[in-house]
């Protein structure tokens, strides 16, 4: 029973063991990303009030992920709620499911 388990533990970890995390490769991450992640918040309303475009998805090669992705992710929730109320997200679900998952 004991090397069972040991061996199912090892095959576990294996599993993982190669798994990129989210934000291995920030590679293509957009500035307002970048912000969030960094926790910048002076540069995070800077470009809010410029009005860039919130929605738009980092083309890093495993994760397209956008900053309101990133935002639930850090859980910087003043991060989330701006960006929720520019109303450029049409379905929310998502990212609430995202945001349940993590925790």
């Amino acid at each position: 029973m004991k090397k069972t388990f040991i061996i199912l533990f090892i095959l576990c970890n294996l599993a993982f063991a190669h798994r990129e995390k989210w934000d291995d490769n920030k590679q293509g991450w957009t500035p307002l990303i970048l912000a969030v992640y960094n926790n910048d918040s002076k540069e995070f309303n800077k470009l809010l009030n410029k009005k860039v475009d919130v929605t738009i998805r980092a083309k890093s090669p495993s994760w397209p992920l956008n900053a309101l992705d990133v935002a639930i992710f850090k859980k910087k929730f003043d991060a989330v709620k701006k960006l929720v109320q520019t109303g450029k997200f049409k379905s929310l679900q998502d990212y609430f499911e995202n945001s349940c998952s993590h925790g």
